[in-house]
């Protein structure tokens, strides 16, 4: 029996807790008729759902990316995300919204429908990602499981209702751990060229960056820094 449980791998057991936890989170949903998820999320406490995403989209609305900093002490990204911001405010056309008021920018069809696709791609190329890396010591049902558990996760569903750049952030760096050893010198450049775009977005996709430090990977770092420096400089 001990013998049996030895050879049974830690990750069993975390599938298993996971998956627990993701049926009693159902379970309490119909309980309770919804107010579990309010509770379980803080985002959906807050004015609107996805406030993060569109409260910056305002800000490039009142500022444009050159003067996004002026408008509000709550422009806090990095000049880099304002350059993904201010493309979806020229989408958000101007006749179309209030731009004094946060709710008429949710309320776009054409504000929602991009978030709609942009969360559609970023969260199957995540999921994608990850059941790449859970392949290499998992089979597909198990995979498949923990993927999904990964994604109804709290801290995943909390991230999702506030429209955090979180997730674009963390599709990125994942694609780049993913290449970081392939065999093509182009996806080994592409990977560090992800992760610093991650770590433009938020700060810290970039201890990362100490993988490549550790392996003395220099002058892919230098050139990675280089190519998002001139993209934020275009």
């Amino acid at each position: 029996m001990c013998t049996a449980v030895k050879k049974v791998k830690p990750i069993y057991f975390l599938i298993v807790i996971m998956g627990i936890l993701t049926i009693a989170k159902f379970i309490a949903l119909f309980i309770t008729n919804g107010e579990y998820l309010n509770s379980l999320i803080w985002a959906f406490d807050r004015r609107v759902l996805f406030y993060d995403h569109f409260d910056h989209i305002k800000y490039c609305l009142l500022g444009g990316i050159k003067d996004v900093y002026q408008v509000s002490i709550d422009a806090c990204f990095p000049a880099f995300a304002y350059f993904y911001y201010g493309f979806l405010a020229s989408v958000c056309s101007v006749d179309q919204v209030d731009t004094t008021e946060f709710t008429h920018v949710v309320n776009t069809n054409s504000g929602i429908i991009t978030l709609v696709v942009i969360y559609g791609v970023l969260l199957a190329g995540i999921a994608l990602i990850l059941y790449k890396f859970f392949k290499k010591s998992l089979d597909d049902y198990l995979c498949v499981s923990l993927v999904i558990c990964v994604l109804l996760s709290s801290i995943f569903l909390m991230t999702i209702a506030s429209g955090n750049l979180t997730i674009g952030a963390m599709m990125l760096t994942l694609c780049s751990l993913y290449w970081k050893d392939s065999k093509s010198p182009i996806l080994r450049e592409l990977s560090m060229i992800l992760l610093a775009c991650a770590a433009s977005l938020k700060i810290y996709p970039a201890i990362w960056g100490l993988l490549y430090l550790k392996e003395k990977r220099f002058k892919e770092i230098k050139h990675a820094v280089e190519v998002v420096c001139q993209k934020k400089q275009c």
